[in-house]
């Protein structure tokens, strides 16, 4: 691959990366500016008759700049306005189970306090096992914490339970 294509190469992943709202900003720009170069290449004065096809061409070109300009608006108007009915239109509900914060100890420790119905729970993680902690339910005080059974699996049941009932 030559220089150029490596720098094509390179300006496509980098745009790849940007968010949509910033490539449909780059669009819109790239074809303003283009469009505002065909406007002041239009001859200031009228043309003699062998510059006719030279306006018209200049006139044509400016117009389909123009014209795509506002198609691209269009088109990201109703992008925008068709993201925004459906985020209205779905149903939000309420989340029985939440991670509340998350701590690592090490790359394979880590500390999860769980939110599960009206309870906080501490759960230590490694890569081959899950413990459960600590549990505190949120009816009683920040500072009574205690320690809940020693197998995940046992608490999961009895939360699972607790939800059939």
């Amino acid at each position: 691959m030559n220089k150029s294509n490596e720098r094509l190469m390179a300006i496509i992943v980098a745009l790849r990366k940007l968010p949509r709202w910033a490539l449909i900003s780059i669009t819109v720009g790239v074809i303003v500016i283009l469009g505002l170069a065909m406007f002041l290449l239009l001859p200031q004065s009228s043309p003699s008759t062998g510059d006719a096809s030279y306006l018209n061409s200049t006139g044509f070109a400016f117009s389909v700049f123009l014209k795509l300009g506002v198609v691209v608006l269009i088109i990201a108007g109703l992008a925008i306005l068709i993201r925004r009915m459906q985020v209205k239109g779905q149903t939000t509900t309420q989340k029985q189970i939440g991670v509340i914060e998350t701590v690592h100890l090490s790359p394979h420790r880590t500390l999860y306090l769980v939110s599960v119905e009206n309870q906080k729970i501490l759960i230590g993680a490694t890569d081959q096992t899950m413990t459960t902690l600590y549990q505190l339910s949120q009816n009683q005080k920040d500072d009574t914490i205690k320690e809940s059974s020693p197998n995940f699996s046992d608490f999961l049941n009895q939360a699972n339970n607790s939800l059939d009932n």
